[in-house]
């Protein structure tokens, strides 16, 4: 760890990774394009566009990482 800096969501720029907390013990990351949406991979749909606001996204935000 001690990869890249930790950024405020509120700077977000494209490329930045976005963790999010989605259990206990597991994590799921992105990569944040720009105007609130960020790139992902769902187990079942592959790779998607989901927006940050979404509720569950918004809900298990975690931290921003720009590297």
């Amino acid at each position: 760890s001690g990869l890249g800096k930790e950024v405020r969501k509120s700077d977000l720029k494209a490329g930045d990774l976005v963790f999010f907390r989605t259990g206990s013990t597991s994590r799921h990351v992105g990569i944040y394009l720009e105007e609130n949406k960020f790139l992902h991979v769902s187990e079942r749909k592959g790779v998607i566009i989901s927006k940050l606001d979404n509720v569950y996204w918004k809900s298990n935000y975690w931290k921003s990482i720009r590297i």
